[in-house]
């Protein structure tokens, strides 16, 4: 019973042995054939007398194959959904075409088990798709710059359609873009701004620039970042600055020739506010500053000759020294000057005679007076005041010598001394003739406090009576 039941036992082992093999074999070959995708025809591809010659080793070979086919097909798909995302059918549609057939082509050979070739058809498919990738980021990039350059070069409806059209394909490709949406903006309100540049330049041809300069900010204002417009409004502010410049000077070299030099001035202080041409503003302050001072020194001299016209000597030379502190290389109001001060001096010593006649007391001022009615009597257009000071300049010498009878009274008690003259002695009325002078009379009476009087006698006039008495007790 043993010996029967142990061979038995044998056979049955060897048999499971045998069946676990060729199980293991189908999973080995068999299952990762069994994919999501269609079912693959093995029998187009695996007849049963080839099945015993695939090889473990080979069999791995071709699940891998298959799983790098798998994912680079899912690479494959994500490439293209972002192609379908950027709308390729607007700029790539026949490349794309291409990149499907490449991926048919690898799914037909995957349903054929053909893993390997399959690997092959999506790898070209994706290479493909990825260069069709790149190239919308070079469409993007040209169409972004067609977009920029239509707009900054438009001067009518081709260049907006222009713009219009190259920013829509911008937009297709890439509608999450900063840059894109920007470019949007710019070309909506593109008509508007191509409006107020024509505007504005006919304002400038009109040189109505403020006007110009309000338009283009207001088209800054819908598109900050067109250049011609900002370049324009630059060269228009310039514009505005050379016209206000020009205004201002003008205004300045007006009022320098109506002598209006406070005005003249003002105008330039403004042209240099301004900052435009700063030499031509330093040249014309050189000729205001000319200007005044010829028109200080002309207006100075008039004064000057007004008063020696009035016989204002003296007013005559201080005006004659303002000129020549101004310029003293006037050699003319110099010599005008010189004449003047000698006028001057000759009328300051007619005065001061006329107004102390008494110096001439003195031998040596009388004789200087003489000399003085000799410089007069040499002047051929003396004028109305010195003819009226020689006149009396004149009569003073004439009568300075001449004596004048001076009468004085007394008490007949008191002693009468007239200093540097005489002794009167006591009296009750005395005459004396006198030379025109400054004197001294003193009386004295004892018991009685004495008495002075100091007088003075005038050329050509009476003299009233002097009493001359001690009354006042000691």
């Amino acid at each position: 019973m043993d010996s029967v039941a142990a061979p038995v036992y044998s056979m049955k082992r060897r048999a499971l042995l045998a069946l676990l093999a060729v199980i293991a074999l189908a999973v080995v070959i068999i299952l990762p054939m069994l994919v999501p995708e269609p079912m693959v025809d093995t029998s187009a591809q695996l007849v049963p007398d080839k099945i015993n010659k695939i090889t473990p080793s080979r069999a791995a070979e071709l699940s891998e194959f298959r799983r790098q086919s798998q994912d680079l097909l899912a690479q494959t798909l994500m490439a293209k959904k972002q192609l379908l995302a950027q709308n390729v059918a607007q700029w790539g549609a026949l490349a794309f075409d291409d990149s499907m057939e490449f991926i048919t082509r690898g799914d037909e050979l995957y349903n054929q088990g053909r893993f390997e070739q399959a690997l092959e058809a999506y790898e070209s498919a994706l290479a493909s798709i990825r260069s069709l990738l790149a190239r919308g980021q070079e469409v993007l990039a040209n169409a972004k710059i067609s977009s920029i350059d239509a707009i900054e070069k438009a001067s009518g409806k081709d260049d907006i359609l222009r713009a219009k059209k190259a920013s829509v394909l911008a937009n297709a490709i890439a509608p999450e873009d900063p840059d894109v949406g920007i470019i949007m903006n710019r070309v909506a309100s593109l008509e508007t701004v191509i409006g107020a540049l024509a505007s504005a330049n006919e304002k400038t041809k009109a040189d109505e620039f403020a006007q110009a300069i309000d338009i283009l900010e207001q088209a800054l204002t819908l598109d900050p970042r067109h250049l011609r417009t900002a370049t324009l409004l630059q060269e228009t502010r310039e514009k505005l600055l050379q016209q206000q410049f020009q205004k201002r000077m003008s205004q300045a070299v007006k009022a320098i020739d109506q002598k209006d030099f406070e005005d003249a001035e003002n105008y330039l202080e403004q042209a240099s506010n301004l900052a435009v041409d700063t030499l031509a503003v330093s040249q014309l302050r050189d000729l205001l500053q000319a200007q005044k001072a010829q028109w200080r020194i002309d207006t100075t001299l008039d004064t000057a000759i007004e008063y020696e016209q009035k016989e204002d000597w003296a007013t005559a030379v201080a005006n004659y020294d303002d000129i020549l502190l101004t310029d003293p290389n006037l050699s003319d109001i110099a010599i005008m000057r010189l004449k003047a001060a000698a006028r001057a001096s000759l009328d300051r010593s007619i005065k001061a005679i006329i107004q102390d006649p008494l110096s001439l007391a003195s031998e040596e001022k009388f004789d200087s007076a003489k000399n003085t009615l000799s410089d007069i009597n040499k002047i051929s257009n003396p004028g109305v005041i010195l003819l009226e000071q020689r006149q009396q300049l004149a009569k003073i010498i004439a009568q300075i010598k001449v004596p004048v009878p001076v009468t004085f009274q007394s008490d007949r008690q008191t002693e009468v001394t007239l200093f540097r003259v005489s002794r009167l002695g006591r009296f009750q009325s005395t005459t004396v003739s006198l030379r025109p002078g400054r004197y001294t009379v003193a009386g004295e009476r004892p018991g009685f406090r004495d008495v002075r009087i100091d007088f003075t006698v005038l050329p050509g006039t009476e003299s009233r009576p002097l009493l001359v008495e001690c009354l006042e007790k000691i």
